[in-house]
């Protein structure tokens, strides 16, 4: 795969069908660094058939990369499939509270729920970090459409220029190593292909008290649901950051909150997500939970 070090070879895989087809879009690759700027615009400005799929959910999920790894896709989607439930992934990368509530309010979002994975900053300073959705905002849709097809055209000659030609970084070889694709059908990321630097997550967490001004976040946040008649459900997902609020949040909201203990978790990035084993095991252990909540069951079968 590479060489440590300043030189870097990188090959595509051979296997590239999943570029070509209508479901995906790139989300994320060497040499792309979009900062998760394509999913925000095709989610925003409405491009290709995410939002009228989000519209059709029984249930969105909302949070930043840890829902995306954490709770993936294929494992998610099998066990709603189960229930004849739909899901749909309103999570991206780097997202905090802001971004999602404008799609549901921008697009009249109203969904039976929404699980939120309630990070430590996700309520936080909202108004200063607002700046995707000021930027998106901003943007005319012509210039989204134009960065989606730039994206799409520079991953597309990229990709074949590397399977013959190395490429070589200054760059840690960590920020590489991940080739990420985005479904409009389902909204999960798919990985074409991640690192393999394995660490161990301590799942254990240390409770914190909510601020002021997230409590006063996350009510107004839920505030914008209950006028939609949309069940909120808070988690956390492990990571190596023990400290988390969600206790505290969901106890000040009076919403179910799902928070998991379980051993020998692993990371593949040193310790910033979970891998597809420990994702495996976590859905599995999460949507146990998740359908056993009183509310839950009142809402989805009624």
């Amino acid at each position: 795969m590479g060489i440590p070090g300043i030189l870097y070879k990188y090959f595509y895989p051979n296997d590239l069908t999943i570029s070509d087809s209508d479901e995906y879009f790139i989300e994320y690759a060497p040499l792309i660094d979009t900062r998760h700027a394509t999913e925000h615009s095709v989610l925003y400005h409405n491009i290709g058939d995410s939002i009228t799929h989000a519209k059709n959910a029984d249930i969105l999920l909302l949070g930043n990369s840890h829902v995306q790894m954490g709770l993936r896709g294929q494992y998610i989607k099998e066990l709603a499939h189960k229930l004849g439930l739909k899901v749909f992934y309103l999570s991206t990368g780097a997202q905090r509270s802001a971004f999602p509530l404008s799609i549901i309010k921008k697009y009249n979002l109203s969904p039976k729920i929404v699980i939120v994975d309630a990070d430590i900053d996700y309520f936080q300073h909202v108004d200063t970090v607002s700046w995707i959705t000021d930027a998106y905002a901003k943007q005319d849709r012509w210039g989204a459409y134009k960065e989606y097809f730039e994206v799409y055209i520079r991953w597309h000659i990229l990709k074949h220029i590397h399977a013959v030609f190395p490429y070589i970084s200054l760059k840690p070889i960590v920020e590489h190593d991940f080739i990420i694709f985005r479904s409009s059908i389902t909204g999960n990321w798919f990985f074409l292909h991640e690192p393999k630097y394995l660490k161990k997550i301590d799942s254990s967490l240390t409770m914190i008290k909510a601020t002021d001004e997230e409590i006063g976040f996350a009510m107004n946040f839920k505030q914008e649901l209950d006028k939609r008649h949309i069940l909120l459900v808070l988690t956390r997902i492990p990571y190596i950051n023990h400290q988390t609020n969600v206790e505290s949040i969901a106890s000040h909201l009076n919403v179910p909150v799902i928070i998991l203990n379980i051993d020998n978790l692993t990371s593949n990035d040193r310790g910033l997500h979970l891998d597809e084993k420990s994702s495996q095991r976590f859905v599995q252990s999460f949507w146990h939970e998740f359908i056993k909540i009183p509310q839950v069951g009142h809402v989805l079968f009624p």
